[in-house]
């Protein structure tokens, strides 16, 4: 199924794993009960209620809050500041919602970036885009396989910037998490090149990259769930 694809996936779990939490807070309670009940597939509001974002109904297990549109961009701030956070922990030069297409013309000019990496792996400049998607709005395409809802989104990004991206000159790099904690492909492969230069960078003081690695996901699975679980407590009850 779509939610057993989800969780199975590689760090879509790190949230849970015991570290040290001088990198990202812990959950609340409140918190840590709603994202269990997430990932269980648990009731986490009565049948009747509505969103306190769109006023739509809503269903029980909060499917609707976590593909609704305005809940994505509660999800997607903090995501994207705690990335660039980890950027500049690593000593990875890194501007936030940069404008790497200001030169290319007025028709691309003004498109943003959520995080532009002066030097990515191939030393291109890397153009994050961060991304928020739920594997139950195509619950059949996500359990083809781990991370599959998160990897199809992608498409969605290039096709809103893919006419800008020069390849020769930039590294477009989509990072789309799915609601229930599964990365895209592409995601994996710029994260991974991020967590090792900020586990390098840890290892400076620290000596143990593997630990390192382990903070950066778990850093950033921790964000992801904590507003997730936010966002699904956004209901009321019509009287």
């Amino acid at each position: 199924t779509a939610r057993l694809q989800s969780v199975r996936a590689e760090h879509a779990s790190d949230w849970l794993a015991v570290y040290d939490t001088a990198a990202a807070p812990w959950l609340s309670n409140s918190e840590f009960r709603t994202a269990c009940c997430l990932r269980l597939g648990l009731p986490v509001c009565p049948a009747n209620a509505v969103c306190d974002m769109c006023g739509s109904a809503v269903d029980a297990e909060g499917h609707h809050m976590l593909a609704c549109i305005r809940g994505k961009h509660a999800v997607h701030g903090p995501l994207r500041n705690t990335l660039h956070s980890l950027c500049a922990q690593a000593l990875l030069p890194a501007v936030r919602e940069g404008m790497p297409f200001a030169a290319q013309g007025e028709a691309v000019s003004h498109m943003r970036m959520d995080i532009v990496v002066s030097a990515g792996p191939d030393e291109r400049p890397l153009l994050i885009d961060v991304g928020v998607t739920s594997p139950f709005v195509h619950p059949d395409l996500a359990a083809r396989a781990p991370g599959a809802a998160a990897t199809a989104y992608e498409a969605v990004k290039w096709r809103t910037y893919g006419h800008a991206v020069q390849p020769q000159v930039h590294n477009f790099a989509p990072v789309i998490a799915d609601s229930l904690g599964a990365w895209g492909g592409s995601a994996m492969e710029t994260l991974s090149f991020l967590a090792s230069a900020y586990a390098q960078r840890r290892a400076e003081a620290h000596g143990d990259t593997w630990r390192g690695k382990a903070m950066f996901f778990a850093t950033l699975s921790l964000t992801l769930q904590r507003h997730l679980a936010r966002v699904a407590t956004r209901w009321h009850i019509l009287t």
